[in-house]
């Protein structure tokens, strides 16, 4: 009689926790997620970094994709080059981005995590021509002042981003800028 009753308890918590879960809504994702779409989808891009005394020119492959049910995109990076002294391109930065929304404060919010152990924060505001603008937040362990990026669509399958870098938030400075163009579809 006792394993019944146990049993039959275990049977009504089961049922309830069940139909409690079945009764939770699921959120869905921030709406403003939608003016990251121009960038999901798979990228090769071609720039030039300005730094080293010379102009490097470099390419990148990017893909970008929706994770977690829209509620963030997931962005991976590979950025080679073919540096000062040498002969054949290698792999000279690589990189790891999640983007989601803040509502309560109404920004998005990327966190990045790169070549060298580099993690950076940042937030992601609109900018001018429909543009989106990445300040990071200044970290003293990256040794490189703070970093700014401003990108947006330049067509329904192209895009740029302009990088730039300041020690004190207020003087900018050009470190790279780079076009993408669309390698597959979304």
């Amino acid at each position: 009689m006792r394993i019944r009753s146990v049993l039959t308890l275990c049977a009504l918590l089961c049922a309830a926790a069940v139909s409690g879960q079945a009764e939770m809504a699921i959120p869905t994702a921030p709406a403003e997620m939608k003016q990251w779409d121009f960038l999901v989808g798979t990228w090769k891009g071609a720039g030039t970094f300005l730094g080293m005394g010379s102009e490097l020119p470099f390419t990148t492959a990017m893909t970008a994709r929706r994770a977690v049910e829209g509620h963030y995109l997931l962005i991976e990076e590979k950025v080679s080059a073919v540096m000062p002294g040498a002969t054949e391109a290698s792999v000279v930065h690589e990189g790891l981005v999640l983007v989601s929304y803040d509502a309560a404060a109404k920004v998005f919010r990327s966190k990045a995590y790169e070549t060298g152990g580099i993690v950076r924060e940042a937030e992601v505001k609109p900018g001018e021509g429909g543009k989106l603008v990445e300040t990071d937040k200044p970290s003293p362990f990256s040794g490189m002042g703070q970093a700014r990026f401003t990108f947006g669509p330049t067509g329904p399958d192209s895009w740029e981003t302009l990088a730039e870098q300041s020690d004190d938030g207020a003087t900018w400075t050009k470190v790279f800028d780079c076009k993408y163009t669309r390698a597959s579809a979304k």
